[in-house]
């Protein structure tokens, strides 16, 4: 009788793997078909070529991202390897102007990863998109800090015409660049022989650092993520209203062009 016993739980063994393979496979199979070749903005608008998410009990966790942008990603691939979920595909921002409709600029490699810490990926995949994306472009856009919203979409009305001072009437000074370096170029972009016009909005603080920095209109070609180590590193002399320091909002344009001999 024992022996009949174990012969039968022997048998349910590969059973149960086999159920539980064809239930994971048909998990990512849905999952792919979610995302893949979709045109999908992620929720924290991170503008980093990989972004890296955390799966927790109270869902999905991010490190806010160094630069943002309102990005619209489309993947070719997505893994489940060693408890990471790897999302590999592209990135364009979306720039628009009063003249034009929204555009797509810039084509960026971009990987997004999700380390998964030991959760089920049966249980994960089928929440991951909802967490991970807007559902909609208005949604994203809603989603937009106010001020962000007027540095990024439109982007041809007047820069900040009203000065952020705090007393009406104050006289208001603009920040003025003290320091700043040039941008490397790519190979990518040495070998096309192309350059490009790289725009950044941000804030200025009061000790004049450039700070919440949004990539507005990338170049590709590597020279957006170049353009924004150059600004990162700007330094300052700060916006004042009556000779006191005040943050201010500000857009720079970075021009990277190539010579032809």
């Amino acid at each position: 009788m024992r022996r009949a016993t174990i012969s039968v739980f022997c048998l349910l063994l590969p059973l149960t793997a086999s159920t539980q393979a064809q239930s994971s496979d048909q998990t990512l199979k849905d999952f792919r078909a979610q995302v893949l070749n979709q045109r999908l903005i992620l929720q924290n608008f991170s503008a980093d070529a990989s972004p890296n998410f955390q799966w927790t009990a109270s869902g999905l966790l991010s490190t806010p991202p160094k630069v943002r942008t309102l990005g619209v990603f489309k993947f070719n691939s997505a893994t489940v390897h060693n408890g990471i979920v790897e999302l590999a595909g592209s990135r364009s921002t979306i720039y628009k102007d009063k003249k034009e409709k929204p555009k797509l600029l810039g084509d960026a490699p971009v990987v997004i990863r999700i380390a998964l810490n030991g959760a089920d990926p049966t249980q994960v995949l089928p929440r991951l998109k909802q967490q991970l994306f807007f559902s909609t472009l208005q949604a994203a856009i809603a989603a937009v800090p106010l001020l962000d919203q007027q540095m990024l979409y439109p982007t041809d009305e007047p820069e900040h015409p009203n000065p952020p001072c705090p007393v009406t009437g104050a006289h208001y000074e603009r920040p003025k660049v003290i320091y700043q370096e040039e941008p490397d170029f790519t190979e990518e972009a040495l070998r096309s022989r192309l350059g490009g016009s790289v725009a950044i909005s941000g804030t200025i603080d009061e000790n004049g650092h450039p700070s919440d920095l949004w990539l507005k209109k990338p170049a590709g070609l590597g020279l957006d993520e170049k353009a924004i180590k150059a600004v990162s590193d700007y330094k300052f002399q700060p916006a004042t209203c009556d000779g006191t320091a005040v943050k201010t909002p500000i857009t720079i344009e970075v021009n990277s062009s190539i010579v032809v001999q």
